[in-house]
């Protein structure tokens, strides 16, 4: 019998304002861009009503751990996807926040954030897609707030300038939000513990920086198969996802082949040594866990972010919602999951600032 699945997404709240997703992962395995693009597609088509004017990308769309730039650019269904995204532009609002998978993070990552940022928008500014990657609408943190009696997204490349030093405000129309209503939206790398982001940062960060294809599949290879399989890093081995690779990446088992050399073979075993860092991350990366880490950020006296009382954010790809307290302020927090090994969603933002995250349901025929 064949078993053919299905996607639909089901549009049972017509009016969203805003729509807000993370962790697409483009250029990794296991990403779900036959899903993403037809939630594209109905942005485009206007699926969400005619209300509905932004949309916000909160960090790792790409995925340059486990592909290069140049391979991206030239893949048919991702070339498909920018330029969906380019008509997404050209009739709404359009923000981009960059996550772990995109941009180093190790050291102070506020002050580093902007160059970093330029150095991500030149491997990408090429020929059609250079107004899609316009440095006004990249950003680390979004705040959404009423700013000069306006219903505004405002765009910051550093917390120390947020409230005072926006590189881009955006009017959503209709919004109604309330004088003392204030969102603020990230990636979240900004919330794991200082001790795991420096060893993971430093994974990260080589791994973005690498133009070795070998390495990078390597990686692609053992979190999003082995580590996300439920597999252990340690019993893993070269040749096994040598053979796997061409089913898994579509493609001739000469291109991996000639993706690999004696070197890589080495570099494996290396990398499993520091894949068992994440593969703990993993096994102990709780809701909770970010939900502390999201204390001590609000709480940081040098943040200036008292008043914020709705967040949402991505990274640890666990889509869920909580109130908590920090202090005496009552915050509703949301995690907008990911478009990777699990069950696709987003956020969306209705009058009043109302969220709600919706998963996209898949129906077997």
């Amino acid at each position: 019998m064949l078993i053919i699945k299905v996607f639909k997404i089901v549009n049972d709240d017509l009016n969203p304002k805003i729509l807000v997703v993370s962790d697409i992962h483009v250029g990794a395995l296991k990403s779900e861009l036959n899903l993403f693009q037809k939630f594209l597609n109905d942005i485009k088509n206007g699926e969400f009503s005619n209300d509905l004017q932004a949309l916000v990308v909160l960090g790792d769309f790409f995925d340059l751990c486990t592909d290069i730039s140049h391979t991206l650019l030239n893949n048919k269904q991702i070339k498909s996807i920018l330029e969906d995204l380019n008509k997404i532009r050209n009739e709404k609002k359009l923000v981009f926040v960059l996550g772990n998978h995109e941009i180093p993070v190790t050291g102070n990552y506020d002050k580093k954030f902007h160059d970093r940022k330029i150095k991500f928008l030149e491997r990408f500014k090429i020929g059609i897609f250079d107004d899609l990657f316009d440095e006004r609408i990249f950003c680390q943190y979004v705040v959404l707030k009423k700013f000069d009696n306006t219903d505004s997204i405002l765009l910051y490349d550093s917390i120390e300038h947020v409230f005072d030093g926006f590189i881009n405000k955006i009017t959503i129309n209709g919004l109604e939000l309330d004088n003392n209503y204030e969102c603020l939206m990230t990636h979240g790398y900004q919330f794991d513990n200082e001790l795991f982001r420096f060893l993971a940062g430093i994974i990260w960060s080589h791994l973005i920086k690498s133009d070795d294809v070998g390495v990078k599949d390597s990686f692609d290879y053992l979190w999003n198969i082995i580590i996300k399989g439920d597999q252990r890093v340690k019993d893993s081995e070269y040749n096994v996802m040598l053979d796997q690779l061409p089913e898994l990446k579509d493609v001739e088992p000469k291109t991996i082949q000639g993706n690999f050399s004696e070197y890589n073979k080495y570099h494996f075993d290396f990398t499993k040594l520091y894949m068992r860092i994440l593969e703990k991350w993993e096994e102990s990366s709780k809701y909770e866990y970010y939900i502390d880490g999201i204390k001590d950020f609000l709480k940081d006296k040098d943040h200036n972010l008292k008043n914020i009382n709705h967040l949402i954010y991505g990274h640890s790809h666990k889509c869920k919602s909580s109130e908590e307290y920090v202090g005496n302020t009552q915050i509703k927090i949301f995690n907008d999951g990911a478009w990777q090994h699990v069950t696709p969603s987003y956020a969306q933002i209705f009058s009043k600032g109302q969220i709600r995250i919706k998963e996209i349901p898949t129906i077997i025929v």
